[in-house]
């Protein structure tokens, strides 16, 4: 069975990336309606815009060992609530005010924006999988105390404790990607969610390859191998993938195309489209 995503299908995504950043707004609502034409035989799926802000910033992402370096921290709520609560296991809410601590050498003026995140699994000898779960945007800061902010987007529950990282431009940019002959090779390192049967705008953290960047395509393949009657059986495509992020420990990808279910940990994966 295959499956496409269509853009006008990700509309919670676009409306995030709105809310996030305001400039981004009226290209967002322009391209609601771009489909992703897509055909395995002709190529690459991509639409003629770059990675959208919404799937940037909502997009785990492999970081140094342990981490962000300096991180901010959520550390309190401006509720108070008439019934008392255990505020660090209560999830916070859209537009909740919130108390922080900036990465260290970072603004804490009003209007600057922070990617709250809290950590995922390592990957030995690669790095600290981080996944975002909100932003929040500094309304006012005070010397010797917490800055005060607001949730104004949230992609996973928001809690106090998590990691603020400064939050960094999306990759800018349009054009389609061009198909490519003997693309480098890549595998999957790990989904997040770990879904059994992962779908349509599952993210995937997979290695990193050489000249990898933000908007490049990738296909997972079943390798060729031989049957059980000795025949070599044929390679198999399986799902077709958007890189969205890379750092030097790896590169997440959203999947936007898919014959199969069949993406795991160790799923082969090699680079079919280029960003110009």
């Amino acid at each position: 069975m295959r499956m496409t995503i269509f853009r006008s299908s990700q509309l919670a995504i676009a409306l995030v990336g709105a809310v996030m950043a305001p400039t981004f707004a009226s290209a967002q609502q322009s391209n609601m309606d771009v489909a992703l034409a897509s055909s395995w035989q002709a190529g690459p799926v991509q639409s003629p815009n770059t990675v959208r802000p919404g799937e940037y910033y909502a997009a785990p992402w492999v970081d140094r060992l342990g981490g962000p370096a300096n991180a901010g921290l959520i550390v309190g709520t401006g509720d108070v609530p008439a019934i008392p609560l255990t505020d660090v296991e209560r999830p916070l809410q859209s537009y909740e005010r919130v108390f922080v601590t900036v990465p260290a050498g970072m603004s804490a003026a009003a209007g600057t924006r922070y990617v709250s995140a809290r950590p995922g699994p390592m990957l030995q000898g690669l790095g600290q999988v981080m996944v975002p779960t909100g932003i929040v945007v500094i309304e006012r800061a005070q010397p010797g105390q917490a800055a005060e902010a607001r949730v104004v987007a949230r992609f996973e529950p928001v809690q106090i404790g998590d990691q603020l990282v400064p939050m960094d431009p999306s990759p800018a940019g349009a054009g389609r990607p061009a198909a490519v002959n003997d693309g480098a090779e890549t595998f999957v390192l790990w989904l997040k969610s770990e879904p059994v049967l992962p779908s349509l705008q599952s993210y995937v953290v997979v290695a990193a390859a050489p000249g990898m960047r933000a908007g490049d395509q990738i296909s997972f393949y079943r390798p060729r191998h031989m049957s059980p009657y000795g025949v070599v059986l044929p390679e198999s495509e399986i799902a077709i993938a958007q890189i969205v992020r890379v750092t030097p420990q790896g590169a997440t990808a959203l999947i936007v195309d898919q014959r199969y279910d069949s993406i795991e940990q160790g799923t082969h994966a090699r680079v079919t489209a280029k960003m110009p």
